[in-house]
């Protein structure tokens, strides 16, 4: 079974090369929510879109990794706990989305595949 691997934190924390050495080790992609984000700033000037665009593209990304069987890493940006929310609908998406897993742990709350 795949396992999806979740790093969050605030901006300039070290994400970014943790999610690189760990990604490095363990042969497996990292999908950065900067890595998208950036890019799309200069097409979609509305930061609040820009981010829901960011969140369906790395749901997409983890759902067709994980239903191949590749584990892979996700880094996200979350300077709030309100900034919480929009990951937590991410994994929702994706565990409901996937064959194979029935729970994800995030932030010391489990989420549940509905039978």
């Amino acid at each position: 079974m795949a396992r999806l691997i979740v790093f969050r934190g605030k901006s300039a924390c070290g994400k970014t090369l943790l999610t690189s050495n760990v990604s490095h080790t363990l042969g497996i992609p990292v999908f950065r929510k900067d890595d998208i984000f950036d890019p799309l700033s200069r097409y979609l000037f509305d930061n609040s879109a820009n981010t829901a665009v960011c969140y369906d593209i790395l749901a997409n990304l983890a759902r067709v990794s994980l239903n191949n069987g590749v584990d892979c890493i996700l880094d996200v940006a979350l300077p709030n706990r309100t900034d919480a929310e929009p990951v937590e609908n991410l994994l929702q998406t994706v565990i409901y989305t996937l064959n194979n897993v029935s729970s994800i742990e995030f932030s010391g709350k489990t989420f549940l595949k509905k039978s």
